[in-house]
């Protein structure tokens, strides 16, 4: 059983001034590289192909107050996304890989999702999430700044794949792409989708030209950018505090400083 959880998109003052913000410091860096580095590959050097559900549909890790999992994909891309900077950074040894329990919890927390009742379990937003984020920790891991990415520009999505380890993805997300998904098959268009599900939430781990990869009910899978240009309606660079060490570099050597700065007290962090 699969759960989806990704709310539409909120806008505000300060979410279009962070967008540009972002999108400045992007187009300064030009053409992106063809291939981007591969960061889910420390992960799977640990855990092999088994990314975690983190609650997010049934697994045998959920708790017993949330045995089919719940609609907690925002969240679950939070918990993959440590294991990500966990496992680059401090190394594959040390990674950290949050339990279904603590996605849950958060999940709780952030959107008012009660156990058992399943007219509370209606997912979340990214800008509230990200205002969540801001002020309480996620196992030990902290967002500093955050700001959403030009979805038609390609470009950018690459460039914020390579520079902030991942994208968060944000999809409607077509029947044809969980009949894919238990094919174990590449998401791809097709002519007939089936019908849209709702709204669902993907970390972007690299990317090798045009095709994407993607990480969702604890697999790592394919994703064509054709795929992505037709369902994605909103992307998110995110900075946390694990990416970047004392002097604020990123694990790629980078000085994001002056960007998380200006992310932060452009209209606030809401």
């Amino acid at each position: 059983m699969y759960k989806l959880g990704a709310k539409p998109s909120k806008f505000s003052a300060g979410h279009f001034a962070r967008m540009n913000v972002l999108s400045h410091h992007l187009d300064i860096l030009g053409t992106p590289p063809v291939n981007s580095t591969d960061w889910s590959a420390a992960v799977i050097k640990t855990t092999g192909m088994n990314w975690g559900m983190m609650g997010n549909g049934n697994a045998p890790d959920n708790p017993p107050d949330v045995p089919d999992g719940a609609g907690d994909c925002m969240i679950a891309d939070c918990g993959h996304r440590v294991m990500l900077m966990s496992a680059n950074v401090l190394g594959s040894t040390n990674i950290i890989v949050p339990s279904a329990d603590t996605c849950l919890s958060f999940y709780e927390d952030e959107s008012g999702f009660v156990p058992g009742n399943d007219s509370t379990d209606n997912g979340t937003d990214e800008s509230d999430l990200a205002a969540y984020l801001a002020n309480n920790l996620f196992d030990g891991q902290k967002l500093i700044a955050h700001a959403s990415v030009r979805i038609r520009i390609t470009d950018h999505i690459k460039w914020t794949v390579q520079k902030f380890g991942g994208c968060r993805f944000c999809i409607q997300l077509p029947q044809s792409a969980v009949d894919q998904f238990d094919a174990g098959k590449p998401w791809d268009i097709v002519a007939n989708d089936g019908g849209i599900l709702g709204g669902h939430d993907i970390l972007g781990t690299h990317y090798i030209g045009d095709q994407f990869f993607i990480v969702t009910w604890g697999r790592l899978i394919p994703v064509s950018l054709a795929f992505l240009q037709r369902y994605m309606f909103e992307a998110h660079a995110e900075v946390w505090s694990t990416w970047m060490n004392a002097q604020n570099k990123t694990i790629m050597g980078d000085d994001l400083s002056a960007l998380t700065s200006a992310l932060i007290h452009v209209h606030g962090n809401n």
